[in-house]
């Protein structure tokens, strides 16, 4: 699998080769965290005004278009 990481409808960063399993959880989403080895760590140093999390994939003209 993949994951396209967009920034003002803009592509950023791009993982490839990605696998496992999505599990469900009870525990909070975290955004703007690195999780390493089960230690959330590297804070993001800044703000987010808006944030969207997808279960589908979405070219960049529909991020784009959904900015509006």
């Amino acid at each position: 699998g993949a994951m396209k990481l967009y920034r003002n409808g803009v592509l950023t960063q791009e993982f490839t080769g990605l696998s496992g399993t999505i599990i469900q959880s009870d525990q909070p989403v975290s955004i703007g965290l690195v999780n390493r080895a089960g230690s959330l760590s590297s804070p993001f140093s800044g703000q987010m005004r808006d944030v969207s999390v997808w279960s589908v994939a979405r070219s960049a003209a529909e991020i784009q278009a959904a900015m509006n």
